[in-house]
């Protein structure tokens, strides 16, 4: 909600029904799963595809 709809902290925490504080921490631990499931991802071959 926050990365993608550009809504504020405090709304997306109150939708969630977390504090402030957790949704952040959440949005932190979302963020680095997201970045190392990228990181696992292999490159894609050149030209290759369909």
């Amino acid at each position: 909600m926050r990365d993608v709809q550009g809504l504020p902290g405090r709304t997306v925490a109150g939708r969630l029904g977390l504090s402030t504080a957790a949704m952040k921490s959440r949005l932190h631990r979302a963020r680095s799963a997201v970045r190392e499931a990228l990181r696992e991802e292999p490159a894609p071959t050149e030209g290759g595809g369909r």
